[in-house]
């Protein structure tokens, strides 16, 4: 009887640790797939950013402010969606009317993606 109560032990306690070595298994799988759909998830704005950036610029190019500091900070929610802040940056901004900083803000909107979870605001 001795005996079988250490083989049911031996059973129990090697059925315990394959359990938690899948576990452990599955769990590396799981975390793996999130950081891959991370990276693409983050590859994918990189380059939507690229592109807002040159549009942005060339927008301020033709409202005269060829050499204006850009720059772009964001911050990520856990359901995917972003918040962006631009912020301008030129000695003609400070100088520039209530009206033209909301013509300028109006026309760098056009630029920002539109139809992704992301919120934009701007800094003049």
């Amino acid at each position: 009887m001795v005996h079988t109560r250490t083989r049911n032990r031996r059973f129990y306690i090697a059925t315990l640790l394959l359990i938690l070595l899948i576990g452990f298994c599955v769990r590396g799988t799981v975390f793996s797939r999130e950081d891959h759909e991370r990276e693409q998830r983050n590859r994918y704005y990189a380059e939507l950013e690229e592109g807002y950036l040159e549009e942005a610029r060339e927008l301020l190019k033709e409202a005269g402010l060829p050499d204006c500091g850009v720059n772009m900070r964001w911050v990520s929610y856990g359901d995917g969606s972003r918040e962006y802040t631009v912020s301008l940056h030129h000695s003609r901004l400070e100088r520039m009317s209530a009206e033209d900083k909301a013509r300028l803000r109006q026309s760098l909107s056009c630029a920002d993606f539109h139809g992704e979870a992301c919120r934009f605001s701007y800094e003049l």
